[in-house]
């Protein structure tokens, strides 16, 4: 069975794939200006992830501190397998079904035609650029890819 993940869940879940944190580390992580910049989101978003993470099984937390009621959350197996077709469906593929772009070109026709081609061209450059970028960016950082981070804990 494949399980959809939202973009704030497998950035958590990733998170503690490498190390078991709580919501509050979570959350400084996800604060930082790198994330921000291209997902931006605020911390009750993130503990509303958490709790669902949690109550679907992908977590699991552990008290540690009974006097500030710190709650450690790890991965579970569960939310290794999820973690990783997410991941991997999100290198392999581009679902415009799900997307604005997929229901604009359902409808397509009701748009001027000239203006049509000429968005689809613009968007097409826009991918190439996006191509360039990511190709540039993958020779650049391939060698800087942590593999030797899959567990810390």
């Amino acid at each position: 069975m494949f399980i959809i993940l939202s973009k704030l869940s497998i950035l958590v879940l990733g998170l503690l794939y490498k190390k078991p944190l709580n919501p509050y580390e979570i959350t400084k992580l996800m604060e930082s200006p790198e994330i921000q910049e291209w997902f931006p989101m605020n911390a009750s978003s993130i503990y509303t992830t958490i709790k669902n993470l949690n109550k679907k099984g992908h977590i699991t937390g552990e008290i540690q501190d009974k006097g500030n009621r710190k709650t450690i959350y790890s991965i579970t197996k569960k939310g290794e397998k999820a973690l990783k077709q997410s991941l991997e469906l999100g290198l392999e593929t581009y679902n415009i079904h799900t997307s604005h772009f997929g229901i604009s070109l359902f409808h397509i026709c009701i748009l001027d035609k000239d203006q049509a081609i000429k968005l689809l061209e613009k968007r097409i450059m826009d991918l190439e650029e996006i191509k360039f970028i990511s190709t540039d960016r993958i020779s650049r950082t391939s060698l800087k890819i942590p593999f030797y981070l899959k567990k810390l804990h």
